[in-house]
Formats: C-alpha cells, structure tokens, sequence
C-alpha cells in the first residue's frame, strides 16, 4: 500500500491563506460581478437568468453591488475563505447575512471576480455555517455640521449582527420608520473597545461587581454612549468563551428605539478578531483623512505593540478590574508581587477570586503558606481558606 503523491487542502473548508497571502491587500483587489443565472429580475449583472436549478438571490441583495463588494472585503478581511486557491485567489468566500450565508465563488482567477448565491442550511460547508457569529457592517458617510475633527471623520452607518440577530435594529420616530443601523461616529465604539480592551477580554463577571457602575462602564456600551445612539450591548468574556447581551431600549433624547434583546455566547477569538478589523478600520480611517494625535490611535500602537511581559501584566491588572495604564505605583508594585507569587493556571485562579480592594493583604497571607511549599501547589480552595476576612 502507497499513499498518493498528490496532496491538497480539503475543498471548500474555512482554511487559514498561504503564508504569503496578505488578506487586507487581497481584499482591495477583489470585486464582486454577479451572476445572472441567480437572478430571477434585472440588476446590474444584466437581464435575470434564472436557472430552474440554481438558487436564486435575495432581490434586496441585488440593488447595490457596492454593498455586496464590502461584504466580500470584509469576509476576505476576516479570513472566511475556503480552498482550493487558485492563481492568487481563494475560490469560496463565506459572509452571514442575518440567518443567511451566502457563498461567493471565483468566476475570473485573473482578476479577482466573484459571483454569489445564498446557501441552504443543509449544503454550506460545516465552518460556513457559523462563519463570522458577530461583525460590524459599516459605511462612511457625510458628517455636515458634525464637530470634532474625529467624530466627522468617522460618521458612518453602522449594523452590528450577533448570531444572525441584528443588535442595531431600530425604530426611527422622527422618519417613522424601522431601519437596521444608526448614524454615529464610529470613532466612539472604536475608542470604547480599546481603552477597555484588557477588561473586555479578561476580566471575568463576579457576583460582587453586579450593580458597580464602574464594571458597567467598562463592559457595557451603553454606559458609554457619548450623547449618540448605541445599542446596550454587554460583554462578558469567560475564558475561550465571551458571553453577548443586548436589550432593548427607547432613548427619548434620540428619538429611536432598539427592538432587538438577546443573549449568546461566541468563541473570545472570533470577538477578538472582529473587534480588531473595526478598529483597524477606524485608524485607517483617521490616517487617510489627516487626524493624528487622538487617543484611540494612541492606545492602539500601545497593545498592538505590547511584549510578552508588558501583555501579562495588562491580563492581570484587567482581571482584577484595575486599568493596566492607570494604575498608581504602589498598585503596580502589588501586581508584580501576584505575578511573582504565581504562574500559570495558578495566577488565573488567583485573579478570579483576590479581591483587589485588598490585594496587599492577601497576598500577605498567602506568601505566608506558601514559605514551606511551591506557589503551584496551592489548590484554588486552599487560596480561598486563606483570605483575609474583611
């Protein structure tokens, strides 16, 4: 028995690119054609030819190719492909729609056409099937009479869909209508999610912090809002998962109206990697129009730039609810005593349950027991017994 000589990745499976692909310049190089045969009324792919066997678009999805071409680029952005690549291309692009996945298929390996169609439950391919959970669909537009030179360069609409449930979705009284997405400077999110970006990943929700504004402020964008039209989204991550709430919400001072509630839970990566591509998007933005100097852009060289050590120390201060670039120096001076004292899944335990408020206590006692043994062999019950009753 001989195994074959040829070798190939699996057809149509969301696989990582080659390691020379750039996803983000791949993205501005494809576009999306069309395809009559998925069309059943006249669009910009040209009369409809609709085959008896072929799955037939959505109508709304066909007035705006420039839509859909964004909905490419970003599922390229966001590495949702699939092989076999072909030239410099993937064949299979995946992109939720709401509950619908559609699948863009190479017509043109030369110059990066596509075209697109809706899939059914039963034959998308298994990763297509929960392919980007959570993303955030936006689209610049004009900021008249908008001041501050970071708000006006980054008003957009903006459509945040969370496992096929659209948190934006709103009522508009002034226009009496229901529409998807709000107008707001995306810059606000933006700034949102990376001042807050160590507890939003790592600090875990605690019994003792329900009603605290402070944790609220930190994981819940509608303590945030800056005078513009959020939606309550929460966020609470738990390890390799991160939970997602949303409710609705009437705020009388914009004369909107958020009609979607939920609660899900996605994989912390897929969050992480969503949040990332929006706020690259934002700082591409602001360098393109010429606005420098601003926090957002400040904070963000710090993490993307952030060693092994320095990130650690950010983990830590994050679980225990201090803000790794506030901290004073005595609070920094405790921190690197924990860190010291334990390593590993030890020092996560430890953060979970130590009560920052009293850290220096705390750890006094523990750095007590652990004079006859090794930091590692304390059980997180025996780190419990020896806190410091308050």
């Amino acid at each position: 028995m001989r195994a074959p000589r040829r070798r190939r990745p699996r057809k149509r499976e969301l696989r990582a690119p080659p390691a020379t692909v750039d996803l983000d310049r791949l993205a501005d190089r494809v576009r999306y054609v069309g395809s009559p045969e998925h069309k059943n009324a006249p669009s910009f792919a040209g009369p409809p030819r609709l085959r008896a066997d072929a799955s037939c678009c959505p109508r709304e999805m066909t007035a705006d190719p420039e839509r859909i071409n964004e909905w490419l680029r970003q599922a390229i952005r966001a590495g949702a492909v699939g092989a076999p690549w072909e030239g410099k291309f993937p064949r299979y692009v995946w992109y939720k729609y709401g509950a619908i996945v559609l699948e863009g298929r190479l017509v043109n390996r030369e110059t990066g056409e596509y075209k697109g169609y809706p899939l059914g439950r039963e034959n998308g391919p298994p990763a297509s099937r929960s392919c980007m959970p959570f993303r955030f669909e936006t689209e610049w537009i004009a900021a008249d009479g908008v001041r501050g030179r970071e708000l006006a360069a980054t008003w957009a609409s903006l459509r945040i869909d969370v496992d096929g449930e659209t948190v934006t979705r709103v009522v508009d009284e002034r226009a009496r209508t229901v529409r998807d997405h709000v107008h707001v400077p995306l810059y606000v999110l933006a700034e949102w999610l990376v001042t807050n970006w160590w507890f939003l990943f790592h600090e875990v929700e605690n019994p003792a912090q329900e009603g605290d504004p402070s944790f609220a402020r930190r994981h819940a964008l509608g303590a945030s809002r800056e005078g513009y039209a959020f939606p309550n989204l929460q966020v609470a991550p738990a390890g390799a998962r991160t939970r997602l709430a949303w409710t609705s919400d009437r705020l009388e001072w914009a004369n909107v109206e958020f009609l979607s509630e939920g609660e899900t839970w996605i994989e912390s990566g897929e969050f992480r990697d969503r949040c990332s591509e929006f706020v690259d998007l934002v700082v591409r933005r602001l360098a393109a129009l010429n606005v420098e100097g601003t926090l957002l852009q400040e904070e963000w060289a710090a993490i993307r730039t952030a060693g092994a050590d320095e990130s650690k120390f950010c983990r830590v201060a994050a679980g225990l609810g201090r803000d790794p670039y506030a901290v004073d120096d005595a609070e920094r001076a405790s921190l690197l005593r924990l860190e010291n004292l334990f390593s590993g899944a030890v020092l996560e335990d430890a953060v979970a349950i130590l009560d920052a408020d009293h850290l220096d206590a705390d750890l006094a006692a523990i750095a007590s027991a652990l004079e006859a043994g090794k930091a590692d062999s304390l059980s997180l019950e025996r780190l419990r017994s020896l806190r410091t009753p308050i």
